[in-house]
């Protein structure tokens, strides 16, 4: 059982995000990847929407996600989140 645990926080701490990207219109884009054995959306998402998240509450703004564009392969999951600060 301790060893599927570990293996679990290993496997959420592959996870990285790129900085946040301004695109236009107000609008700003993040990327979140993992390459790891077992990656998966769920947690390539995640990263994704908390960078956003942080982004705009370093602004004392909410983040209002507009879509998110999520790919997965073999042992590698990437999300893209676009989104704008309100």
């Amino acid at each position: 059982m301790r060893s599927v645990i570990c293996v679990a926080l290993l496997l959420a701490g592959c996870v990285t995000a790129s900085p946040i990207q301004p695109i236009g219109n107000g609008l700003y884009t993040v990327t979140a990847d993992s390459q790891a054995p077992g990656a998966s959306v769920g947690s390539t998402r995640t990263k994704a929407i908390s960078s956003a998240t942080d982004f705009c509450a370093q602004k004392s703004q909410s983040m209002v996600m507009d879509h998110a564009d999520d790919h997965l392969s073999i042992n590698h999951a990437t999300t893209v989140v676009t989104f704008r600060c309100k």
